[in-house]
């Protein structure tokens, strides 16, 4: 309808708890977080927004937020049910913090990979503790 033009992926890379590489015409184009760009952008993450920053040949393009929204019970829910929660996430640190905050987790580990992830409640496991995971996304 807007006459947009399809661009050729000459190479792509998708990088485990970073974020992806594109090569096209030339380019290099990234989208992920601070890791793979080499810039942070903090401003979204004390409100518990993902950001993921694009850049092309290393050259910061623009920044995209993104969030689940919190179910407006989960912090009464998670008290209620009087457990020792941890939440193991992918995102940043302040992204993480802001979070649990809002969803009366006491505990977390920040910028874990999926295999940290399953690191952590093997070891959970081994000391004797009962473990219930839940995942949102393809990382867990």
């Amino acid at each position: 309808e807007n006459n947009a033009k399809l661009l050729d992926i000459e190479s792509s890379e998708y990088l485990i708890g970073k974020g992806i590489t594109a090569t096209i015409d030339g380019k290099t184009y990234k989208a992920g977080n601070e890791k793979l760009t080499g810039f942070s952008d903090n401003e979204y993450s004390y409100s518990g927004k993902t950001p993921i920053i694009f850049t092309c040949n290393d050259e910061y393009l623009c920044t995209v937020a993104v969030a689940d929204k919190i179910k407006d019970d989960a912090k009464e829910t998670i008290e209620s049910i009087n457990a020792d929660t941890i939440m193991i996430t992918g995102d940043n640190e302040l992204t993480a913090y802001a979070i649990t905050q809002q969803a009366g987790i006491k505990n977390f580990i920040a910028s874990a990979l999926p295999d940290d992830k399953e690191e952590k409640i093997r070891e959970l496991i081994d000391n004797g503790k009962t473990v219930a995971m839940v995942g949102d996304g393809i990382n867990d």
